[in-house]
């Protein structure tokens, strides 16, 4: 199968462009011939050492001008008509020049930039959804936005979704040509063990009990101050109680200036964007692991967190409780309430929940695995590939 892959890439820092190439990569190991367009960004190559410079070799990565929005949420009228056109006139020239069987959207976000004449070639168009903006389609949507959302989505042959809960928001606006498979990850890489002087040196402070790690993009989405709040009733109590944030955003800079105020810089530790080869060795050297999203698809962070052996706590969210049973596989907050958030980090530390919690994470470890959620994807992208063939013929 020869498949056009549109979405966002390494090196970009973010999520989806980590969950893409790992997809892309095992696409092309189980033998399917595959070009991916993606936006500019820095450049074109990825660092020696980076942990997805493998997933490159071969793969022919192909640019436009712009750059997608950093976080994209929601559409910008100018972003989306200089967009529109470049890659336009890209798949344009593919279609002609690599033939592709198919056409993968590997994010909802690039449902903005369909025009009407990569619709109308009627080569099988398939969504990958990642989460934003699906999420966020009853939260910052206008009626109208959601609407031109819609239809855009209607010109899609099959919507896959990585969580229940994203399933069931599209539901709500009459679509149902949807499928959940969710997100999976690299089994072997987070059952490792992997030792790093640098992540080493950031738990060098053996007067810490306990470490619990936060890793995002640090955008209002995420919640990141809550752990600042956390973090000021923990010094307060005189509780040995250390957080990790890494990451890099819009509110980095304030939170850091906070973090100065409130007089925490010896209990919140900043250590910016780590390469994500590292992300394993961190989050085994941590005793918890920290979500407080407002919002999230399926966030496969905390299903690397979980097989590293963090006890994960996270804000109770429905694409969080799809991954986390209270007391069983995790600990769930009430969502925005800092209070919980202190008392459920005190039962964490408390009650010596980590190794029975942690022990639970076995019993459903191969739902995580990549090479599973890829062979679903494949048969879905066979499955419409076929349907394609019968209605031409």
């Amino acid at each position: 199968m020869k498949i056009l892959g549109v979405g966002i890439y390494p090196p970009k820092f973010s999520g989806a462009a980590y969950i893409t190439a790992e997809l892309i990569a095992k696409l092309k190991w189980m033998g399917h011939h595959i070009k991916i367009i993606t936006d500019s960004y820095r450049t074109s190559n990825l660092d020696e050492n980076d942990y997805f410079n493998p997933f490159t070799k071969d793969l022919q990565i192909l640019r436009i001008k712009e750059k997608f929005p950093p976080a994209p949420q929601k559409p910008n009228e100018f972003s989306i008509k200089n967009i529109q056109e470049s890659l336009s006139k890209l798949i344009k020239n593919e279609i002609k020049s690599f033939n592709p069987d198919i056409i993968v959207l590997f994010h909802e976000s690039m449902c903005w930039y369909l025009s009407k004449s990569t619709i109308r070639n009627r080569l099988p168009l398939v969504l990958i959804a990642q989460g934003f903006p699906t999420v966020m389609l009853f939260e910052d949507y206008t009626q109208k936005e959601r609407m031109n959302f819609r239809n855009k989505l209607k010109n899609i042959d099959s919507i896959i979704v990585v969580s229940e809960y994203m399933r069931n928001i599209l539901n709500k606006l009459n679509i149902f040509h949807v499928k959940t498979i969710p997100n999976g990850i690299n089994l072997e890489k987070f059952e490792s063990k992997i030792n790093n002087t640098m992540i080493n040196d950031i738990f060098n402070d053996s007067k810490f009990d306990h470490t619990f790690t936060h890793i995002s993009n640090l955008k209002e989405a995420k919640s990141p101050f809550e752990i600042i709040d956390c973090a000021a009733e923990f010094k307060t109590k005189k509780i040995n109680v250390k957080f990790i944030i890494v990451g890099d955003g819009q509110l980095k800079t304030k939170m850091e200036s906070l973090v100065c105020n409130y007089q925490l810089t010896d209990l919140i530790k900043f250590v910016g964007k780590i390469d994500y080869s590292l992300i394993n060795s961190l989050l085994k050297k941590s005793y918890g692991f920290i979500s407080c999203s407002k919002y999230e698809g399926c966030p496969r962070v905390i299903m690397e967190a979980q097989l590293s052996g963090c006890l994960v706590i996270a804000s109770d969210i429905p694409s969080h409780r799809e991954l986390i049973q209270h007391g069983v596989s995790g600990l769930l907050y009430k969502n925005g309430d800092v209070n919980n958030l202190y008392e459920n980090i005190n039962i964490a530390i408390n009650c010596n929940l980590k190794n029975e919690i942690v022990n639970q994470y076995w019993e459903f470890r191969k739902k995580y695995d990549i090479n599973e959620q890829c062979r679903k994807i494949e048969n879905e992208l066979l499955t419409i590939l076929k349907k394609s063939h019968f209605s031409n013929n």
